[in-house]
C-alpha cells in the first residue's frame, strides 16, 4: 500500500477525521457510492460530501450535462438563465 497523503491545505479537524476513518488517501476514482484506491481496492464512501451524497461519484446525468455544455462552448462561471439540466445538444 502506498503512503497516505491528503494534498493541499485542509481544515485540521477534517484531516483528523479522515485519518480516523481511514479515508486519508489519494483516491484513484469514484463510481456511485464507491471510491477506489490507486491499487484498485474498493471502499464504500460513508463520508460522501457535496454532490456525491445525493448523486454518487461521477453520476452519468451530471457528466453528460457537463460534457454537453463544454461541447457547446458555454462559458464557465457565468450565471445562466436556462436550466442546464434541460440542456440539449
Amino acid at each position: 500500500m502506498g503512503a497516505r497523503h491528503i494534498p493541499g491545505p485542509l481544515n485540521p479537524d477534517l484531516k483528523r477525521l479522515l485519518t480516523l476513518c481511514n479515508m486519508d488517501r489519494v483516491w484513484g476514482r469514484g463510481d456511485g457510492a464507491w471510491l477506489y484506491a490507486q491499487d484498485g481496492r474498493r471502499f464504500l464512501d460513508c463520508y460522501g460530501q457535496y454532490g456525491a451524497v445525493a448523486l454518487g461519484h461521477n453520476a452519468p446525468c451530471v457528466v453528460e450535462t457537463i460534457r454537453a455544455a463544454l461541447d457547446a462552448g458555454l462559458p464557465a462561471m457565468v450565471g445562466y438563465t436556462q436550466d442546464l439540466c434541460q440542456f440539449e445538444r
